[in-house]
């Protein structure tokens, strides 16, 4: 009670200074990323080919128009992928210096030898999985330490919601969104064949996320400011993803646009609860939970056979029989079904209709993991581990049949999805994202083994809490996904703060 105190007496003076250094850091940070908006613009509608590029440290601007008539740049972008090989490598062979002063940025190229070494700021806003990815772990962590020593009622965030209600939406609107948007920022630019969102546009991103954690949990005497801040980091990632795909023309992940929109309207349905005094919270939480368990369907069923083809089929596996099953008509049946049931749990939770649904829909997902050929892959647990968060989105449509017959305790159902299949399915993604992007062996290490091990048994401690002590359920669960994701977030610092290992590999 003590720490609630001092928290709650001087939550309102800090919380207010932090709010408004929110704000005026997302000003600035939006203003820089319009104007490089505008330069990255004009290099789009350029033909590949005419253009090279310099960097500020931060971000990179075409220069061939800069430079006297008689000299060329040394690299050209030829087509997509070496665009982003490009900006993945920075410069590279001898070049001069050379100052470039416009209306809305003063860059330099540096004279190199080889490669230079980029800075640590370079280097963690080069791709978006960087800062999201490590502050995913490291925010999470952070959140189940909060939710135990509130149980244990020693801690009361100075907020303007319940505990349990900033509880829960921190970690969806927080935790959730800040994977989701490592994972999407940084697959859309293979989906579309565009530059990825990075340096200073991305720091303004990341900005924003912060600046939402933070006035959440210091919202209390500041809730509209809050909300503010806390809608508009959503707001912003729903526009650059319904750009980045309709710019690129990949309307195959509208899906995804649309998905990332339904959440933006849960958020704002939950905090539309505390502006309207309407009951509105509960609908919310179905709303978000069932997007979220929309999002693990959508890209699990994508990457999961996928990732594991490519795998079995180096170890020289080809017949068709002992792989993954193509996409096929069970596998819309299967999607239809899930999205059917996930509809209606959100409008009529308690209804026997929807129990149904969920059995049904928990069935046919665990035959269509069947035909993924999991159990081939026990000797690799970075593609493995993908298994098993698909089946956690099984077991937890199972729980929640089970639930509304009364078969099963529906907190306990719940966290089947949240402590179950969120955290295993966007650790494994998390971790395997990480390690491809930054140069290293798609293989998984013992630490990364030991990550798993610890969402797993968080997982199945904290569903089956109706037959453990609650000690066992809530701290001991906690706990293990504590150590899980701050294991992630330590031990895979170094790939997102160092360069790949491959790319400076000469001097």
């Amino acid at each position: 009670m003590l720490i609630s105190k001092v928290m709650c007496g001087r939550g309102k003076a800090w919380g207010g200074l932090f709010v408004a250094s929110g704000c005026i850091f997302a000003v600035a940070c939006t203003t820089r990323a319009l104007a490089l908006y505008r330069v990255w613009t004009q290099y789009l509608s350029t033909p590949h080919g005419h253009f090279g590029f310099i960097s500020d440290g931060f971000s990179f601007l075409p220069i061939a128009p800069l430079l006297p008539a008689n000299e060329k740049p040394l690299l050209f972008c030829q087509n997509a992928h070496e665009k982003h090989s490009f900006i993945e490598t920075r410069l590279a062979g001898n070049v001069r210096s050379l100052h470039v002063i416009s209306s809305t940025i003063i860059g330099k190229v540096m004279p190199m030898s080889g490669q230079a070494m980029p800075s640590t700021m370079d280097v963690f806003l080069a791709r978006a999985f960087r800062p999201f990815f490590f502050a995913a772990g490291l925010f999470s962590g952070l959140l189940l330490l909060a939710w135990v020593l509130m149980l244990a009622g020693v801690f009361a965030p100075p907020s303007h919601l319940s505990a349990r209600d900033w509880h829960m939406h921190e970690m969806i609107f927080g935790f959730f969104t800040a994977a989701m948007t490592g994972f999407l920022l940084t697959a859309i630019p293979n989906w579309t064949g565009r530059m990825p969102i990075m340096g200073r546009p991305l720091l303004g991103l990341f900005g924003l996320w912060l600046a939402g954690r933070g006035a959440m949990f210091f919202s209390a005497g500041f809730a509209p400011l809050a909300i503010l801040l806390d809608m508009a980091f959503l707001a912003l990632l729903a526009f650059l993803i319904w750009r980045e795909i309709i710019a690129g023309g990949n309307r195959r992940n509208i899906v995804v646009a649309v998905l990332v929109s339904g959440l933006l309207l849960a958020n704002g349905l939950f905090h539309a609860e505390w502006a309207t005094g309407v009951a509105l919270g509960a609908l919310a939480e179905r709303l978000a939970l069932a997007l979220v368990a929309g999002l693990i369907m959508l890209i699990g069923g994508r990457i999961v056979p996928s990732f594991t083809r490519n795998w079995l089929m180096k170890q020289g596996i080809r017949e068709e029989s002992r792989l993954p099953a193509p996409f096929g008509g069970f596998d819309k049946m299967a999607v239809l079904a899930a999205a059917l049931a996930l509809a209606v749990w959100v409008a009529l939770p308690d209804m026997v209709i929807t129990g149904v649904l969920f059995a049904v829909s928990a069935v046919l997902h665990v035959v269509r993991l069947v035909r993924w050929q999991g159990w081939r892959t026990v000797r690799e647990p970075l593609v493995w581990i993908l298994h098993v968060g698909y089946l956690w989105l099984a077991a937890w449509m199972a729980l929640m049949g089970l639930s509304i017959f009364g078969f099963w305790p529906f907190t306990d159902a719940l966290h089947a999805l949240t402590a179950g299949a969120i955290t295993t399915m966007t650790l494994a993604v998390m971790t395997r994202a990480s390690r491809g992007h930054s140069g290293r062996p798609l293989t998984a290490d013992g630490l990364t083994l030991a990550i798993y091990l610890l969402a797993i048994a968080g997982g199945v401690v904290r569903v089956l809490a109706a037959v453990l002590p609650p000690f066992m359920a809530w701290h001991l669960s906690a706990t293990l996904a504590i150590l899980a994701f701050w294991l992630f977030a330590f031990g895979y610092a170094p790939m997102f703060f160092r360069p790949r290992p491959d790319q400076f590999a000469r001097g």
